[in-house]
């Protein structure tokens, strides 16, 4: 996993509620928002 992934994968874990077209909006990379959706997804599923 790149420091880039990771980066993007922190700010998807901290927003859990934004989606890739969120994270697209703050200037990430097609790459780097769906890593954040991921992120994203998986903070919302655990959280429950």
């Amino acid at each position: 996993m790149s420091s880039e992934s990771n980066w993007a994968g922190q700010q998807g874990a901290q927003n859990p509620n934004n989606s890739a077209a969120d994270f697209k909006r703050g200037g990430m990379s097609d790459s780097q928002a769906s890593e954040a959706a991921a992120a994203a997804a998986r903070a919302r599923n655990s959280g429950k």
